[in-house]
């Protein structure tokens, strides 16, 4: 999905994405999707099936960010990656799921 930004002074396109990717819980499994995304030209990246144990949030020296949720009972979990310049101008992130199935 491409979306269309339209601020008072400048106008920008965001590439954004949905992936299941299956467990990203460990630094070297982040680490190397965001290298992946980075020359794919990905902006935002809706993140399915993360199976964190604990709610997880990190920046990179990249201005790279990930915000992941926790999963219940070892199933589901949601997040996302935001990736330069987007996350540049962000100040606030806030993900609510709480719903059953």
């Amino acid at each position: 999905m491409n979306l269309a930004v339209v601020s008072r002074h400048h106008s920008f396109g965001i590439n954004l994405r949905t992936y299941n990717i299956r467990t990203p819980n460990s630094d070297a499994a982040l680490s190397f999707l965001l290298d992946e995304l980075h020359n794919i030209k990905i902006d935002i990246v809706a993140v399915c099936e993360t199976r964190r144990k604990k709610d997880m949030s990190m920046k990179w020296n990249s201005e790279s960010e990930a915000m992941l949720g926790a999963a219940k009972n070892g199933v589901g979990g949601i997040g996302f990656i935001v990736l330069p310049p987007v996350s540049v101008g962000t100040t606030c992130i806030v993900s609510n799921c709480d719903f059953e199935a």
